[in-house]
């Protein structure tokens, strides 16, 4: 039996991100093909060294800040070896990327360097900065951890892109070569549309300063004379963007802001939304996105388009402003059978390409042929 070990800094049972949950379902899937799977990431410290989850066998580092994460040099090859995998998968850059990737050299074993956006793929700026901290200790360490990045997305086995612009800018900035494979849901039959009740505008993800929450505050508060909801939800850790929220929320009557929700209850009130909204200035394949189309939930996303599929598939449209983000929702909010008619096309357009089903063969023959060499 084949066994993989994943490597991000996150657990996806502590910590809801995209990212987490996409390795999450890929290892169940891999499970059910008669793979075994180890998860090594930072977990606090009132976790267990080493337990099972859900058949996923998880190594615990201890938590650092990004800056320091490489002081976990020695346990993160410690729990590399003690996974005994015989390939590693490590996802959003970090400097884990090049740690693992030396590691792994030095075992002999394919390490594979996965992509969440095109902040991973871009050599001479961090993109997402804005939303870290920017200490002296952190302005110190950064040039060690790109170092360390840059040198694991190089070295790594093969890598995994999400669309054909992330791979362009991995061809432009470090000369090598990757693979897509889009980000994946799983299909049920039971999948149905529970848009019932009041008219609801949903906005999910992480918050953060590069996802621009106040857009969708301000969104909300210029849709005041529609009777509809405008809902948002995630974790926030920034203590100004949370006062900011809660402030709106006793500002703005139809505005409000549940917090972090699991995956089953998010994905429950992405299928109750009458439209998603995304204020991102840069995403990879937003989860969401693909979680609304599988409901039947169009899309208004303020310049974030994954290789244009929003637009090419009429899924919705992609703005390049918060007035037509405005005119976009509006105009669905007030056309239910246009709601309906693009409803129709995402959840035909989502089980046809993204279905982990269906792209799992992908993953399978990328994992066979790195073994082979």
């Amino acid at each position: 039996m084949l066994k993989i070990a994943f490597i991000l800094q996150a657990f996806y049972g502590d910590h809801i991100g995209g990212a987490e949950r996409q390795v999450q379902m890929l290892a169940e899937a891999l499970r059910e093909d008669n793979w075994e799977t180890a998860y090594i990431c930072e977990r606090t410290s009132d976790k267990p060294a080493h337990e099972r989850v859900a058949g996923m066998q998880v190594f615990a580092l201890p938590m650092r800040k990004k800056r320091s994460a490489w002081k976990n040099k020695r346990l993160l090859c410690r729990a590399m070896d003690e996974s005994r995998a015989d390939i590693f998968y490590q996802r959003i850059r970090h400097p884990y990327t090049g740690l693992g990737a030396a590691h792994a050299k030095k075992l002999g074993k394919p390490f594979i360097f996965a992509a969440a956006s095109k902040a991973d793929v871009v050599r001479d700026k961090d993109l997402r900065q804005k939303s870290q901290s920017n200490s002296i200790q952190d302005s110190l360490f950064r040039p060690l951890n790109r170092h360390l990045e840059d040198e694991g997305i190089l070295t790594a086995s093969a890598r995994i892109l999400q669309t054909s612009e992330q791979l362009e800018l991995l061809k432009r900035h470090y000369r090598c070569s990757g693979v897509i494979i889009p980000n994946h849901v799983v299909i049920r039959d039971d999948l149905a549309r529970q848009q019932e009740g009041p008219l609801q505008v949903i906005w999910i993800s992480n918050i953060k300063a590069f996802k621009r929450p106040e857009l969708f505050i301000q969104l909300a508060e210029n849709c005041a004379d529609i009777d509809a909801e405008f809902i948002m939800i995630g974790s926030c850790v920034s203590p100004q963007i949370l006062k900011d929220i809660k402030e709106a929320e006793d500002r703005i009557e139809k505005f409000s802001y549940i917090g972090p929700m699991d995956p089953v209850e998010a994905e429950k009130r992405i299928s109750q939304a009458s439209v998603l909204v995304n204020t991102s200035e840069f995403e990879g394949f937003p989860n969401a996105f693909q979680q609304a189309w599988i409901y039947g939930v169009p899309t208004v996303s303020l310049g974030v388009d994954p290789d244009g599929v929003i637009s090419r598939e009429k899924l919705g449209s992609c703005v390049s402003s918060l007035k037509d983000m405005e005119n976009e929702v509006r105009c669905l909010l007030n056309d239910a059978s246009l709601r309906s008619e693009i409803g129709d096309k995402a959840q035909k357009f989502s089980r046809q390409e993204y279905d982990i089903k269906q792209l799992l063969p992908k993953y399978l023959a990328l994992f066979h042929d790195l073994l082979k060499q």
